[in-house]
């Protein structure tokens, strides 16, 4: 074993497939274990094997593979060098600087190794071998560990093991169901009336008459989707808030999500889970596909030079061009099928009788753009989705037609089945495509009304922010004592590729 370890340079192909695995980790629960049979993948990993074969059979040659190293390290892990010159570096953080220092690098390498009289280093080679090999045992025990937790359907021990949270189990309480449904984006009525001059008090009078309770300054605690999200199912704030909007940060917070005590108490009170949303929640998978923002091959090449490249210089230069919108276009096409696919989905959960309690978590991906509707619901031109990003005007149109889908859902709701309901109607968080004002000041105030059968909200406040949102009705419904969380607002600086 030391011979083949110190002969031949197999960290060639252990450094993709540490690559691989440590991506699959990363981007946890968007990438599962499967996707390391991604044709992305395996495509790299073919690639470098058959190096390693060359390098086998032309041992004159090995010396080289020390070169190549650097080159892959360069080539899989840039977008994480970049990083880390932001931090140490930062001068050296720019496309025009790091790239021409890695390519005076490699020339470097390659005239040493080139003027060595060495076909291999035999020493070298066994030390990168044996720590390549225990850097991929370690990330492929993490990669499993995680996607057993996840097959099995294991529920985490925070809710049972907390007497906080224990408080909210309640056998003899009257369990209403409890319809969440997630507008994305949609700002709330100050920001409404102060930045676009409209007053939305359509909805404030449909609010009232159809007995909700109804927040005029309300706000997220997070401005990015996952984490806002994941704020609000499990009662409190991140430990480690979001220091941007990318998509490791996405599948941090999209992890926060799948373990919600939200859920697990929902459960534990002997409710069945409806989730017709595209995240992932304890024992329920999403019904709606998340791939519109992120499909697994393009997220295990994100972090590539290529990959890195595209998104940070071409972007700048490619927006807007019809080879864009060609590139867009599917990915944006199917975002809109998941919008009919949540509203068909909702409407027919709120007509099926349930054995008992339930709890049935809707997201609508509007008012976000694309602006794919019009105010009276009619779809504008697939051609003025990408020109129109960040609009307002076309934001405002297509949160009126919101407001449409959302009285069309509270009737449907409130009028069918037997059971009473709970209805709460919230955004993740309010408008964050601002032109010359504070981006902190709008981009949290959001919708949030609520709908209690008895009427009863003595309990509600107008500065409400969504972290209040279970404890509120736990505390009410369940007889539980969790105690509320303090209003805060945390904010994620967006980075060059808008997420959520």
């Amino acid at each position: 074993m030391k011979n083949l370890f110190s002969r031949h340079p197999l960290f060639i192909v252990l450094l993709p497939i540490f690559y691989v695995l440590n991506t699959l980790n990363l981007y946890f629960p968007l990438l599962r274990a499967d996707d390391f049979y991604n044709s992305a993948s395996l495509l790299i990993l073919g690639i470098h094997v058959v190096i390693l074969v060359i390098f086998i059979a032309r041992p004159r040659y090995s010396r080289y593979a020390l070169l190549l190293l650097y080159l892959s390290i360069v080539y899989l892990f840039f977008g994480s060098i970049l990083a880390s010159c932001k931090k140490v570096l930062p001068f050296l953080a720019h496309f025009k600087f790091i790239l021409p220092f890695q390519a005076l690098c490699a020339l470097i390498i390659f005239m040493i190794l080139k003027r060595s009289k060495k076909n291999s280093f035999p020493v070298a080679f066994l030390y990168l071998n044996l720590l390549l090999v225990i850097f991929n045992v370690i990330e492929a025990g993490r990669v499993l560990i995680k996607n057993n937790l996840w097959l099995t359907n294991q529920l985490s021990s925070k809710v049972t093991s907390d007497p906080v949270l224990t408080t909210a189990i309640c056998d003899t309480c009257v369990k209403p169901d409890v319809y969440f449904i997630v507008f994305d984006g949609y700002a709330g009525q100050r920001s409404l009336q102060e930045y676009w001059d409209f007053s939305n008090n359509s909805m404030d009078t449909f609010f009232r008459k159809e007995g909700f309770f109804y927040a005029r300054n309300s706000s997220s605690n997070y401005n990015f989707t996952p984490f806002s999200l994941g704020s609000i199912l499990n009662m409190d704030y991140h430990q480690h808030p979001p220091s941007t909007n990318d998509l490791q940060e996405f599948c941090r917070g999209t992890g926060s999500i799948s373990q919600s005590k939200v859920i697990e108490l929902l459960i534990s009170n002997g409710y069945s889970i409806v989730n017709n949303s595209c995240f992932p929640l304890p024992l329920h998978d999403a019904a709606l596909d998340i791939n519109f923002t992120a499909n697994p091959t393009s997220t295990l090449l994100s972090q590539t030079l290529p990959a890195r490249f595209s998104k940070d210089v071409l972007w700048n230069f490619g927006m807007g061009t019809s080879d864009f919108i060609e590139r867009r276009l599917p990915l944006s096409k199917l975002h809109l099928q998941q919008i009919f696919k949540a509203e068909e989905q909702l409407l027919h959960a709120s007509a099926t009788e349930q054995q008992g309690p339930a709890f049935v978590y809707t997201h609508f991906l509007l008012p976000h753009d694309p602006y794919f509707f019009d105010s009276t619901g009619q779809r504008t031109p697939d051609s003025l989705w990408f020109r129109t990003e960040g609009d307002k005007a076309y934001y405002l149109s297509q949160l009126k037609y919101c407001n449409t889908l959302i009285k069309k859902m509270v009737h449907q709701i409130k009028h069918t089945g037997a059971r009473p309901r709970v209805i709460i109607l919230v955004s993740d968080h309010g408008y964050r495509a601002l032109e010359k004002v504070d981006p902190k000041q709008y981009q949290y105030n959001n919708l949030f009304a609520i709908y209690y059968p008895d009427g009863e909200y003595s309990a509600m406040y107008d500065h409400i922010s969504t972290v209040n949102t279970f404890p509120l009705l736990f505390n009410k419904y369940f007889k539980a004592k969790i105690p509320l969380q303090k209003d805060s607002t945390i904010f994620s600086y967006h980075d060059v590729q808008k997420l959520w």
